[in-house]
């Protein structure tokens, strides 16, 4: 054919860098897509709001509920469902904040400061509600995406928020999900 000319093509990279191949904005893309695959908040109504509930807290709160009570609640619920509670051995220095994602119910203690709001571990929220979103994205993401997640300059993954599976945990939910 005249007038086509062949572009070289390297048949081998002695190095290469993986943000070239994939840059860091075809990352953020799929990453994007895989949060809007994330669980979204599903808070679990109390019907009778305890007198003793916090101005900080909504209809989500459930006072003096026992562990396996929370279980019980968030148990027939989709994931994503959460409930606060007291916690029973913290002799009111915090709550106690039940979530259920991929289908089983973890319990996280829930701290709250009247100049910074809500929080898990270091990033405050002003309700619940924004607590749960993230933690539920972010949890999602490690999941099912770690390892996108490591290359990632930005990305925290060894030191999230949210992390309550180690990683034995989290090998065995891998090798289960595939």
């Amino acid at each position: 054919m005249v007038g086509v000319g062949v572009l070289p093509v390297p048949c081998v990279m002695d190095e290469y860098d993986t943000n070239q191949l994939f840059p860091t904005s075809l990352y953020s893309i799929k990453l994007y897509r895989m949060q809007l695959k994330a669980p979204v908040p599903v808070p679990v109504i109390n019907q009778e709001v305890p007198n003793d509930t916090p101005a900080y807290l909504g209809r989500d709160y459930h006072g003096d509920i026992s562990h396996i009570e929370a279980n019980n609640l968030l148990s027939s619920q989709p994931n994503g469902s959460y409930l606060v509670r007291n916690s029973r051995s913290a002799n009111g220095e915090f709550h106690t904040l039940s979530l259920k994602f991929n289908d089983k119910v973890h319990h996280y203690k829930l701290f709250y400061d009247s100049n910074a709001g809500l929080y898990v571990r270091e990033k405050r929220y002003d309700c619940v509600r924004s607590l749960v979103a993230d933690g539920l994205v972010t949890m999602y993401l490690e999941l099912k995406v770690p390892h996108t997640l490591e290359r990632l300059p930005t990305a925290n993954y060894q030191e999230s928020p949210y992390m309550t599976i180690n990683k034995r945990k989290l090998r065995a939910l891998s090798k289960h999900l595939r």
